[in-house]
């Protein structure tokens, strides 16, 4: 298993990125290696450093030194895949009136990636301070041809992106352009998006990333005709 980070720490902003990489080591003794994590250790300190995060470039060059660190002394630690795959979360809850912490999901192939995270920091430096990038993970997702709307074509990386966002009309409105044009290199790149997230993709973008989207659509009503089953993506999406 593989997982990665790339700073948006202003001093390093998309140029730096730390990969964690695991590795079976079957010598191991599974008998005392098999205990389920169920609870996470250290959340308030976490939650207080992430949330210098989101305030200021200050708080987030801090916590990415710090992340980088701890990461670094991780180093050769013994984990089960079930821990491993139960990342702490708990650190990133978020509750403020006026403001909520969004996620979007992109997918390129595995040979665009440099290439669109150049693009990626362009739209997201021409975008200032309307927008607030918490964090970026990267994960390997590999071709995936069985489904109508797969969003791996072939063999992609994925860049899991946190953002801080206004719930004000204005926000909402900026928000919306910037994943619209983040979306835009994404598609420049033969890439595709996480459809289930905030819906702010437009149709002629949805068609781009998702071709089969008419054989979807077609069956969709073909095996449900009375819409029992119905959703705000099929009205948004579907048009005319």
């Amino acid at each position: 298993m593989h997982i990665a980070r790339i700073s948006v720490a202003p001093d390093s902003f998309l140029t730096d990125m730390y990969a964690i990489n695991y590795q079976v080591d079957p010598s191991l003794d599974l008998e005392h290696n098999d205990k389920l994590k169920t609870h996470e250790s250290g959340v308030l300190p976490s939650k207080l450093l992430f949330h210098l995060n989101r305030a200021s470039d200050t708080g987030k060059n801090m916590f990415w030194n710090l992340q980088k660190k701890y990461f670094t002394y991780q180093e050769d630690a013994i984990i089960s895949r079930n821990n491993a795959m139960r990342p702490e979360s708990s650190f990133m809850e978020y509750h403020e009136a006026g403001a909520n912490d969004l996620l979007q999901e992109y997918f390129v192939p595995v040979d665009e990636f440099a290439s669109f995270v150049e693009d990626l920091k362009s739209v997201l430096k021409d975008a200032g301070d309307k927008v607030n990038l918490l964090n970026i993970t990267v994960r390997y997702v590999p071709r995936n041809q069985d489904v109508v709307l797969s969003y791996a074509k072939e063999d992609m990386l994925a860049l899991v992106c946190l953002f801080n966002t206004s719930l004000s009309k204005e926000g909402h409105a900026e928000m919306k352009q910037t994943v619209r044009n983040i979306v835009d290199q994404v598609l420049r790149h033969r890439g595709t998006y996480y459809l289930p997230y905030a819906a702010y993709p437009s149709v002629e973008q949805f068609r781009e990333a998702y071709p089969g989207y008419n054989t979807f659509f077609k069956a969709k009503d073909q095996f449900d005709p009375d819409h029992i089953f119905m959703n705000y993506f099929y009205e948004q999406y579907k048009g005319e």
